[in-house]
């Protein structure tokens, strides 16, 4: 399998049916689709622990994972990153290069959404000008530059 998956509009677990923005799955539909590989693949769950080494009398799937998340054992807590590592705090740079210079009090076109000013940081931009242009706050995640990446034309983020 090469590269890195991107969600296609089409819920991954074969149903036809469109998933939303940025999404592989509709709700619960990722662990449908994962029950349903193990059933076929390994018969049953606990097939599938002790094909991978987990399950009584072998390694504990539970602490591993603790440990793998830098949590103490019996922790229940979610690591929950802090509001200022959000995809909206101006420097947050997107997997396509694209990075949050300011919040505008502009109203953007998705419900509730302001528009944010996002800068094309590729290097096509590195001889003139970076391309500035206005996108939602929902959208930020998954913005592509409309100049050199194809993506959708920005909003207009001036007054």
């Amino acid at each position: 399998m090469g590269g890195r998956l991107l969600p296609t509009g089409k819920c991954f677990c074969g149903c036809g049916l469109d998933a939303a923005v940025g999404k592989f799955f509709l709700s619960s539909h990722d662990r449908k689709a994962e029950a349903a590989v193990i059933a076929l693949v390994y018969g049953s769950v606990a097939a599938f622990l002790v094909a991978h080494g987990y399950g009584p009398g072998r390694r504990n799937a539970h602490l591993e994972r603790e440990r793998a998340q830098n949590r103490p054992a019996g922790s229940s807590k979610r690591s929950i990153p802090p509001k200022s590592a959000g995809t909206t705090t101006p420097g947050y740079r997107n997997p396509n290069d694209q990075v949050v210079v300011r919040k505008t009090d502009l109203p953007g076109t998705d419900h509730l959404q302001k528009i944010y000013v996002l800068r094309c940081e590729r290097p096509e931009h590195a001889r003139g000008r970076a391309r500035e242009y206005g996108a939602n706050g929902s959208d930020i995640h998954l913005r592509r530059c409309p100049t050199c990446q194809g993506g959708r034309e920005g909003l207009n983020h001036y007054k």
